[in-house]
């Protein structure tokens, strides 16, 4: 995680692909990082928004919030 921290801060990215993959690694810590990885999954989705395991991502992790109508929404 701090390697991905680390690498947008020297350098942001220009494909959101990084962002995707931090978004995951929040996701599947120990102790999740939920809000983070919502953060940076709705950037992905806003600079590609064909962008599909974005979306089921997101509405994986709203569903595990309780937030049905928003999972139903990205997908």
């Amino acid at each position: 995680m701090a390697d991905l921290n680390q690498g947008i801060r020297l350098k942001p990215p220009k494909d959101q692909a990084v962002y995707l993959q931090r978004a995951i690694a929040y996701a599947n810590l120990k102790d999740p990082d939920v809000n983070s990885a919502l953060i940076d999954l709705s950037k992905v989705i806003r600079a590609y928004p064909d962008s599909a395991r974005a979306y089921c991502v997101r509405a994986l992790l709203y569903k595990e919030m309780g937030r049905n109508r928003k999972a139903e929404e990205d997908i």
